[in-house]
Parts: C-alpha cells; sequence; structure tokens
C-alpha cells in the first residue's frame, strides 16, 4: 500500500487514494466479498500431490539431459559489427564472396 501511496482510513473503515482526500470519497471504489473468500483455501490433498510428482518427473528429466558446449573459433566469438547500411552491406558481399569460395574448392 505505501508503494502506491494507499492511506487506510480506519475509523471509517476506507481505504484513501493518493488523488482523494476524506471529504471527496467515493464510495463507488468498494468491494464487497464475504469473509470466507478472503481466509485461506484449504488444499486438495489429491491436487498437491499430483504437483509434487510432476516437479518431480521435471526435475528428473533436467538431470537426464545432456548439455554439450561447441568450440568456436575466436574469430567466430568476435563478429564484425557494421554500424551504417554501407558498411553492413560491404560486410554481407565479403561473406557471400567467402561462401562463393568455399564452394568452388
Amino acid at each position: 500500500m505505501a508503494y502506491y501511496n494507499i492511506w487506510l482510513d480506519i475509523q471509517n473503515r476506507k481505504l484513501l487514494w493518493p488523488d482523494q482526500d476524506r471529504e471527496n470519497y467515493s464510495r463507488t471504489q468498494e468491494i464487497i466479498t464475504t469473509r470466507e473468500r478472503i481466509q485461506t483455501q484449504k488444499i486438495d490433498l489429491q491436487y498437491q500431490a499430483d504437483v509434487v510428482q510432476r516437479d518431480q518427473a521435471f526435475k528428473k528429466e533436467e538431470a537426464q539431459q545432456v548439455l554439450q558446449i561447441l568450440a568456436c573459433s575466436k574469430k567466430a566469438l568476435a563478429p564484425l559489427k557494421p554500424q551504417t547500411f554501407a558498411r553492413e552491406h560491404q560486410y554481407n558481399l565479403e561473406k557471400i564472396k567467402q561462401e562463393l569460395l568455399k564452394v568452388e574448392d
């Protein structure tokens, strides 16, 4: 409530929003609910067991995954970064030429 600057008017059992003062409080913003809806809900044990089983299956699957780190050349680690359209165009033409030379060999 502090983050949104909402104040409690305990005496009148109201919330005061930042753009409102005590005299101009509008009752159209009231929310009506029952006490039972605000209380904590009873946990369904069968559903909770299913959730726990699913989480364990995800953890097991993650543990079985094999991660492989591929090595690459230093040139691939630091690619050219064109800063203008003309440089990018020139860079792309050079890449095309290099790829064509690889195909001819």
